[in-house]
């Protein structure tokens, strides 16, 4: 007669759900503490030095190799998968995916409207930042960058009505048009359901064609955004194809991400946040965009959505508390951005 232990207590005796053993709740924490914070020095505020001493700062150029080192070393890894069957590949990241079901469970349960995997990565983050204030009081205003198909305006409508918010939410997005010809088929999303059904919130520019990276496009936003008062939140959720050169794909959106960063710097209102998807952080562009989001926000945090796939490369910045329009910091920042975006090396 074999001996039994006590049966595992699935269900908690004060009601419905699961209960989770120690080591399956440690997994989860694990799963939603993938971020960091960037800490300000406490003897001086931070700000973007000058093109003459960041040329002739030795320090900094001993990080930059060291991060060059660290992405080849990560490339080389990646290298080490090339001769893997896709199919097989696919069935075991598949089930590496410890949050893979998530998503399948809010379409089941919640019938969430547009769910996808970008739905479930912005309601993680809503959740775990003060992005959305407690008390809205005069409204709340967002805009969206690269937006298309349009989850990111999804979760953040379950999000305020989960909340029970009453002020009205105004918002505007953006994205490249998929009705202008002039666009790459392999650029655009081709889903455009959301978009049909709100047009008139979409702003593409006088050439129609949406794309984020002309500035004269950002500038007709800027002013179109005007029309619904102080924006609140920015967020940006843009990449490129980069199938062609997959190990420099940090390199290759950086451009775009500077262009993100220009719109949000135009838009925002004092104490606003953006929201806004990066890749690895090897690149002097990656290192100098960090620092500049690190001038204008008061709070800036990584993280790493338990709902992303674990073996892609996206991480999503946080900044919290912009330090206003008109600052010194802030203008700096903008003749960076500018000075990238014509061409120039930092």
């Amino acid at each position: 007669m074999s001996s039994k232990g006590p049966k595992r207590k699935r269900y908690d005796s004060a009601g419905p759900g699961l209960q989770l053993d120690p080591a399956a709740k440690e997994q989860v924490h694990r799963l939603f503490e993938k971020k960091f914070t960037f800490h300000k020095p406490e003897d001086e505020k931070w700000m973007i030095r000058n093109l003459e001493n960041q040329a002739e700062d030795q320090n900094s150029s001993k990080i930059s190799e060291n991060l060059s080192a660290l992405k080849v070393k990560l490339n080389k890894l990646k290298d080490r998968l090339s001769d893997k069957d896709i199919i097989k590949w696919h069935t075991h990241t598949k089930f590496q995916h410890t949050s893979g079901g998530v998503m399948v469970e809010l379409k089941t349960s919640y019938q969430i409207e547009l769910c996808t995997q970008a739905w479930c990565k912005f309601y993680e983050i809503l959740s775990q930042f003060p992005i959305v204030p407690e008390e809205i009081l005069k409204g709340f205003t967002s805009v969206h960058l690269c937006e298309a198909p349009g989850a990111f305006i999804s979760a953040l409508n379950h999000f305020l009505y989960c909340k029970g918010v009453k002020a009205k939410w105004k918002w505007l997005a953006t994205t490249l048009s998929p009705y202008y010809e002039g666009n790459s088929h392999g650029q655009m999303i081709d889903d455009d359901r959301f978009i049909r059904e709100t047009l008139d919130k979409w702003y593409f520019g006088e050439d129609g064609s949406g794309n984020l990276m002309d500035s004269v496009i950002i500038d007709g936003l800027v002013t179109k955004a005007t029309e619904h008062g102080d924006v609140n939140l920015v967020t940006a959720d843009g990449s490129i194809n980069c199938q062609d050169s997959p190990s420099e794909q940090e390199l290759l959106v950086s451009e775009l991400h500077y262009y993100e960063t220009l719109a949000a710097l135009k838009l925002l209102c004092k104490g606003g946040c953006f929201v806004i998807k990066v890749f690895t952080m090897f690149e002097e562009a990656s290192i100098t965009l960090m620092y500049i989001l690190n001038c204008c926000f008061n709070q800036v945090d990584v993280i790493k959505p338990c709902t992303s796939k674990p073996g892609n490369s996206e991480v999503y910045v946080v900044c919290q508390d912009f330090i206003g329009q008109g600052q010194d910091e802030t203008v700096c920042a903008l003749q960076y951005i500018d000075n990238y975006n014509n061409g120039n090396s930092f």
